[in-house]
Formats: structure tokens, sequence, C-alpha cells
């Protein structure tokens, strides 16, 4: 397999204490992959772009705080970096700088603490998860090696290959665990349930190496774990990472079983709070 690690990464920040963790990952990233790293802070009006002559008038907390960051990156040995300040909806201003300054990855943070769901954005993680045709990380965890320890969360259909390609593109892990959690459908009307869950799971994991084989088969992994629980898939999911201590998921948005519709619709609540790792959420748009 031909790896190409990202050559471009947007990192977006409000400036505050809880982008910390994010920030500390972009960079890491950036230096790993000798990739481009863009700031952007979007100040979120309604009034468009925001002019080079509106400069002047930047709150003053985000001038101070633009200035910093950076002096602050300038100052990293081997970093190519900028800081972008923009007025106008979060989304919009990260999908354009996205679109003509070729990114391949946007990385993003979320407070522990808000079960409402807002992010450091100023808008909701749903937002962006469901408008960006790039895949996005979401930041949790304080940064580290996450080689050993990362998870594709699939779905057994055919968007699961570019979940898995993108996890073994970006990150070449020795290992990797294929995870894949079920629900059996219509088990309620079989008789014999116990029976009809285990072929039901049997299946799955057939499924699961197949779709792994391939990257076993190109030199993209060394050692794949295969994982099926039966239950809800996201709590399944919550439940293995912080088992297992897994630094970082990788999951899509698109396919049969849709694992990752969940965790856009509750990214906001529920799951993306409950998951304590990263999650790197890849758009059906760039499973290709």
């Amino acid at each position: 397999m031909k790896h190409r690690h990202p050559k471009h990464i947007i990192f977006a920040t409000d400036f505050s204490a809880r982008c910390d963790r994010a920030q500390v990952r972009a960079i890491q990233l950036a230096l790993q992959w000798q990739a481009r790293l863009t700031v952007i802070h979007v100040i979120e009006s309604d009034d468009g772009p925001l002019e080079q002559r509106e400069m002047q008038a930047l709150p003053r907390a985000v001038a101070h705080s633009s200035t910093l960051l950076r002096e602050e990156l300038s100052a990293i040995d081997g970093l190519n970096s900028a800081v972008v300040i923009r007025r106008g909806r979060p989304i919009v201003e990260i999908n354009e700088i996205a679109s003509w300054d070729k990114t391949d990855l946007i990385v993003t943070g979320i407070s522990r603490n808000e079960f409402d769901g807002r992010s450091l954005l100023g808008s909701t993680p749903t937002s962006l998860l469901r408008e960006s045709r790039l895949p996005v990380l979401v930041v949790k965890k304080k940064p580290g090696d996450t080689r050993d320890r990362i998870v594709a969360a699939i779905d057994l259909s055919p968007a699961a290959s570019g979940v898995l390609e993108t996890a073994v593109r970006f990150f070449q892990p020795e290992s990797l665990v294929v995870f894949h959690a079920f629900e059996p459908p219509f088990k309620n009307w079989v008789g014999d349930k116990e029976a009809y869950s285990r072929q039901f799971s049997k299946d799955a994991v057939k499924q699961a190496r197949i779709l792994s084989n391939q990257f076993t088969q190109r030199g993209g992994v060394c050692d794949i774990q295969i994982v099926t629980l039966e239950g809800d898939p996201a709590r399944q999911l919550a439940v293995y990472v912080d088992e297992n201590d897994i630094d970082l998921v990788v999951a899509g948005t698109d396919g049969r079983h849709a694992i990752m519709n969940l965790f856009v619709e509750s990214v906001a609540g529920q799951i993306l709070h409950e998951v304590q790792c990263d999650i790197l959420i890849v758009p059906s748009h760039a499973q290709n």
C-alpha cells in the first residue's frame, strides 16, 4: 500500500484553554507528517468575510491571542504554519479555506463538560461533521503516541473500506482493531435467539475479516484484530474504548448500519461525550 500522509492540516480554535489539547495534537501531527498547519479562528458574524482593512477592528482579545499564537508557532523548528482570522459562519469559512488551499484534515476539539455539544468552533460539532467533506479529528485525550491503540469502527458496508484505508494511510499502525457492533434484525421473531445471535456474529466476523485482509495482503497493517460485539454500536464502542485504553477511533459517516450516523446525530450529546478518546470521522466523500 502506498502511504500518503496529509500535507495540509486545518486547526480550528477559539483561543480558549479548552483548545490546548487539540492545538498540541495538530502541531504534533503537522511535525510528524511534515504538513502545513493553518490555524483558523472565526468571529461569528453575518457580515461576510473579514476584509484586510477590518483587521484593526478586531476585538482586542482576538488580536492579542492571534499575535501570541503566531509567535509561538514560529518558534517551533520545522513547523510551517499560518494563523488566519475570519468573520462569518465557522463551517462556511473553514470549508472555503479548505477548498482553495488543498486540505487533508481538520482538527478540532470539544469540552468534556459541555452536554449541549457546543464546540470550540462556536457552533455544534454536528454541523462540522455533517457539512465537512474532509476527515475531522475531534481531540479529547492528551496527545500521545496513537500508533498502537487505534480502532477502526466499521459497519461492514462498502464504505468501511474507506475507513480502514484512511486509518492505515494516515497513521500506518503496526496493529489495528477492526470493531463492529451489531443488533441482529428480527431477533425477537425467531425461536432460538441464542443460535441466531451466534450465527449473526459468525457472519459478521467473516465479513470483517474479508474487508480487513486486503490491508494485510497489501502491506498496510502487520496485525489486525477483529472485535465483534452484540448491542448498540455506539454504546459498545464507548465501553470498548474505555476498557482497552484506546487512543483513537476512526469511523465513517455512511454505510448500511450507519454507526457513525449515531455519532453525527449524537455528537453534541451522549455519544461524543462518552467516548473517551480522539475520534477521526471520515465522511463518505473522503472515502475514495
